[in-house]
This record gives C-alpha cells, structure tokens and sequence, in this order.
C-alpha cells in the first residue's frame, strides 16, 4: 500500500476535526466535543489505514443517527437501511480520498 497523506483537518459534515497521528498507539478514536481524531500509526500503513476507514465511518453513522449506545459506555450497535448504507459509502469515499 503506498504512503497515507496525513493531513491535520478534515471537515465531516460541518464540523472541522484535528486529526492526530500517534505513534505510539494502534487502535483510534474520536471526539466529538474536543473535534478531535486520533489515528494509532505504529501497525504500518495498512493497519493505519483501517483504523483510519473504521473511525470515519463511526462519524459518518453517527451523524447519520444509526450508531446507537450498547450495554456499556464503550459499546456501540450500528442499525441502517440501504440509503444511509448508500449515503455512507459515498461520504467515505469522498473523505478518503483526501488520504491517498
């Protein structure tokens, strides 16, 4: 896979995020409140780039409405239909895009 462009803001929605590559984790996460993404690069590019397209798409769904809170604070279940699931890939790509 050929090197990810790491860029440091990305607008989802209407939101602009600050998108932080640590080096020192694996896995992300995001927040919301503090417009913060926080991408674990210490796996190589093609582990980066997973967590990279699964902290993207849980933004893009919970925007959407579809992400909903599991049994634990930590716990998340993803309930759609095919337009969102249409509306989904659409915005991926277009926000992938800026990656590569």
């Amino acid at each position: 896979m050929k090197k990810l462009n790491k860029i440091n803001h990305i607008t989802i929605g209407d939101i602009d995020y600050r998108i932080v590559w640590d080096e020192k984790q694996s896995g992300g996460s995001f927040s919301a409140r503090d417009k913060k993404i926080i991408i674990g690069t210490n796996l190589g590019t093609t582990r980066t780039f997973g967590v990279l397209l699964h902290e993207l798409k849980e933004m893009i769904q919970m925007e959407q409405g579809t992400r909903f809170l599991g049994n634990t604070t930590d716990d998340f279940v993803f309930f759609y239909g095919h337009a969102q699931h249409s509306d989904l890939c659409s915005r991926l790509t277009e926000y992938l895009t800026k990656f590569l």
